[in-house]
């Protein structure tokens, strides 16, 4: 049998936590989006003809998006959470509602211009 040798104690670092602070408030245009806040808005990828606005709570403001300033909401009805363009976001059904219209013509803008590049190429 063989003779156990001490072994020297082993000195661990304390891990050092990196803290990432997230931004609480974000503001786009004349609207201040606060984290907590409660609003309503259109889902653009419900493929719907009339898509209803569904309230959800801001749990995250995302101003360097990849794609444009976003928001992170909570469904109240189903809880799910999902990322949303910031501009889809309104305090009332009607705005919201009025908001994804003009989303909507501003992409069928965008696609008839690619569409008419597409051509000339």
């Amino acid at each position: 049998m063989k003779k156990k040798t001490k072994k020297a104690a082993v000195k661990r670092k304390k891990s050092v936590v990196k803290k990432d602070e997230r931004p609480q408030e974000m503001t786009v245009g004349k609207l201040t989006y606060t984290v907590g806040d409660v609003g309503w808005f259109v889902d653009e990828y419900v493929k719907l003809m009339r898509p209803r606005p569904l309230q959800g709570e801001i749990t995250g403001v995302y101003p360097k998006d990849n794609i444009e300033p976003a928001l992170g909401v909570r469904e109240h009805v189903s809880g799910k959470h999902r990322a949303i363009r910031a501009r889809l976001c309104g305090w009332t059904k009607k705005e919201a509602q009025e908001n994804f219209a003009a989303f909507k013509k501003d992409e069928e803008k965008k696609a008839k211009k690619e569409a008419r590049k597409a051509k000339k190429n």
